[in-house]
């Protein structure tokens, strides 16, 4: 390629022919490579609804979800009680851009919100 080489008629009719299979063999892959894209496309939100839904069945064995509701309302109070004091303190420097502490527990799901709601001293 890098000399001044020209090729002879026949040579270059064998080139040509050579081209057209090359073309028509980078046309098959590119077709390929379009299905195998959309194959592995669908793999992966396959993958992800599998990795929703373990998530989701991880969570309902939880051993959170075992202990009554008196110990996670001890639980909710100690945590609000040690949080409220570093909240005002950082609510004060960022003008009330913060979650108060039994309103990020009461954030986590309906079960915690009831608990939290039913509480007063949470908050």
């Amino acid at each position: 390629l890098r000399a001044n080489y020209q090729p002879s008629s026949i040579e270059a009719a064998s080139i040509r022919s050579s081209l057209d299979v090359i073309t028509r063999d980078i046309a098959t892959y590119d077709a390929e490579i379009d299905s195998i894209s959309l194959i592995l496309s669908r793999l992966k939100e396959q993958r992800e609804a599998a990795l929703r839904m373990q998530s989701i069945a991880s969570s309902l064995l939880a051993p959170i979800r075992k202990l009554p509701v008196e110990i996670l309302t001890e639980i909710f109070k100690q945590h609000c009680l040690k949080e409220m004091a570093l909240f005002r303190v950082h609510f004060a420097e960022t003008f009330g851009r913060t979650m108060p502490p039994a309103l990020s527990v009461a954030s986590v799901c309906r079960f915690w919100r009831n608990i939290a709601n039913s509480n007063a001293f949470l908050w």
